[in-house]
């Protein structure tokens, strides 16, 4: 998620902007976007356009281990840890069922979001995964046609 902030440069930096006049705020310089969630917030530049991305939840089964990733390219991503060529935590505890996925447009959206899960108790992710897919099913099939 990104929020989209206008910098006002016509008065001191400290200065509140209800203080300005409707032209000046009609104004104002350069509209940046900045992502929510971090401190201090890192500017984002609207310049290029990035490829979309996904956030992933595989799950070695229902209510086991739980892994949340990241890609440009889901189904591939998929395969890799099912078919064991990704080393560490997904090959050592089998957490090879896709559970759970969302598509970003943009892949910067998807890094921030997969922060955020990483950080949320488990039963957050868990609560995440029933919502759309309560009965914990693989929808790599679905998704690899």
């Amino acid at each position: 998620m990104s929020f989209t902030v206008a910098v006002w440069l016509t008065r001191a930096p400290n200065a509140d902007p209800a203080d300005f006049s409707r032209d000046e705020r009609s104004r104002s310089l350069p509209i940046i976007s900045v992502m929510a969630g971090l401190v201090p917030a890192i500017p984002i530049p609207d310049t290029r356009t990035m490829k979309p991305g996904y956030i992933y939840i595989l799950a070695s089964r229902p209510g086991g281990a739980i892994y949340v990733g990241v890609t440009s390219n889901l189904v591939k991503r998929v395969a890799e840890h099912t078919g064991g060529l990704v080393p560490g935590h997904t090959k050592r505890y089998g957490i090879d069922k896709l559970v759970h996925f969302e598509a970003y447009d943009d892949i910067r959206a998807a890094l921030q979001r997969e922060k955020n899960i990483k950080h949320w108790p488990r039963a957050y992710k868990t609560r995440l995964i029933l919502q759309s897919n309560p009965a914990w099913r693989d929808l790599y099939n679905d998704i690899a046609g």
